[in-house]
């Protein structure tokens, strides 16, 4: 009792001061006191909870957490091989010991489903149909008695080759092409986008007047294995009737964009006795490689008939001319056009 008294007159005045506040701040103080309370308990309860469980888990003899399971990771697969645009023959597909590189965006699609033509002066490249550097014997005929399927080389017409030249006419360009043949003295076929030679028939003619060869290549390199059998007649007329009333002559020669063939594209090209041309050598020069590259690529895979794909406005290709003419004429082959390729087997076998 004597210590509770003691207790009680050592803090006198920290008691008296508390017994002498005004009701109101023992109000105040009993209300944060409460708020206090009602935080403090349910955090309570949930570390005793979190306790009970902990003990559960020791109970069972793993450690904390032993019996949350590992999610892994599914294992993920490679990176899948690019798939061809339906409708018959690859546009990305590389020849068989040569895998493709990676593919080359499409120009955009407008609202009726066909892809518009690239920007002015960076057309769109073809790339290697399936049985590129294969080669294929063409049937005999000409126009619809081809039933359509593409000539890929004319093995039949001897130590003769021809080469072709896609996306024309590019001002700026075809000028310096039609002059490095015509220093190496090689006829060639150019196969042209009809809406570009629309626009620039100058250069049609001088390609004519070169001793070249001009054939279709449709009118805005559009893949046609994605239209009506009428749409593409009317792409392929249209294509022909210009360049016609550009050169003068009837065209004979067609090259499907992409080397895309379809069967309404097959049943258009027959019904318009158009031949169609695809190539068995593709030193992609659209992908940009060095001059010797390009040389050296078609130089490993010439044959009797060959057909090689090259393109306009690829600074390499330009380049790799003089001495790819040079080398092919080394090898005893002799440059021909597409149409002369064809003339030649088909005479070599009438005799």
């Amino acid at each position: 009792m004597g210590q509770v008294v003691k207790y009680i007159v050592d803090h006198w005045s920290l008691t008296a001061g508390l017994m002498l506040r005004p009701w109101a701040a023992w109000r105040a103080g009993l209300l944060r006191l409460r708020l206090a309370m009602m935080v403090a308990v349910p955090l309570a309860l949930l570390l005793l909870c979190s306790g009970a469980d902990r003990q559960a888990a020791g109970a069972q003899g793993g450690p904390v957490g032993g019996n949350i399971h590992t999610i892994q990771q599914p294992p993920v697969d490679p990176a899948p091989a690019t798939r061809p645009p339906a409708g018959g023959a690859s546009p990305e597909r590389g020849t068989d010991d040569h895998p493709s590189p990676p593919p080359t965006p499409r120009p955009p699609v407008d609202h009726h489903g066909s892809q518009t033509a690239p920007a002015p002066g960076e057309p769109e490249r073809d790339v290697s149909p399936p049985g590129a550097d294969a080669g294929v014997e063409p049937p005999p005929g000409r126009g619809g008695q081809f039933k359509g399927q593409p000539v890929r080389e004319v093995p039949g017409a001897g130590r003769r080759v021809a080469l072709t030249f896609d996306d024309g006419p590019v001002p700026g360009w075809t000028e310096r092409y039609l002059r490095a043949l015509k220093a190496a003295g090689a006829p060639a076929t150019f196969f042209m986008v009809g809406r570009q030679a629309e626009a620039n028939p100058a250069l049609v003619k001088a390609v004519q007047a070169g001793g070249h060869q001009v054939a279709s290549h449709s009118w805005r390199h559009a893949d046609l294995t994605k239209a009506a059998q009428e749409e593409i007649e009317e792409d392929l007329l249209r294509t022909a009737t210009v360049l016609q009333a550009i050169t003068g002559q009837p065209v004979e020669y067609f090259r499907p964009p992409y080397g895309a063939v379809g069967p309404n594209l097959i049943a258009a090209a027959a019904k318009l006795e158009l031949i169609m041309v695809t190539w068995n050598i593709d030193p992609r020069d659209w992908s940009r490689p060095a001059p010797e590259v390009i040389t050296e690529h078609v130089m490993s895979r010439v044959g009797d008939g060959s057909i090689i794909l090259l393109h306009e406005s690829r600074p390499g290709t330009l380049a790799a001319l003089p001495r790819l003419i040079e080398r092919l004429r080394s090898q005893g082959y002799e440059l021909v056009t597409v149409s002369d390729l064809i003339a030649s087997s088909l005479a070599a076998a009438a005799r």
